[in-house]
């Protein structure tokens, strides 16, 4: 743990978890293939309209969630960069000053 004179950041595993934030919203977006076939396993019409409404649904809030978590993705890499930019700089005018 950090005392209160520093910050300790790990820019790899923030790009790491926007990675894997990326992956899991890839994941998401194939799904509708999936949907589309377990429709069609379905003989019977009521059984058939039920799962177009449920998976009408889900595909709403699957891309909401997609979106969000591309937009996580992007931010977990702008703070890793920006961390190293920063750290970059503090690192560059200390030792400028000794």
């Amino acid at each position: 743990m950090p005392d209160a004179t520093g910050l300790l950041l790990d820019p790899e595993a923030l790009r790491g978890h926007g990675t894997s934030l990326s992956t899991l919203a890839d994941s998401l977006s194939s799904v509708q293939g999936t949907a589309d076939d377990i429709q069609q396993a379905f003989g019977h019409d009521g059984v058939k309209h039920e799962v177009v409404e449920v998976s009408s649904q889900w595909d709403d809030r699957r891309r909401g969630m997609v979106e969000v978590m591309r937009e996580l993705a992007r931010a977990f890499e702008q703070v890793a960069e920006s961390f190293v930019a920063c750290d970059s700089d503090l690192a560059g005018a200390c030792s400028a000053e000794e």
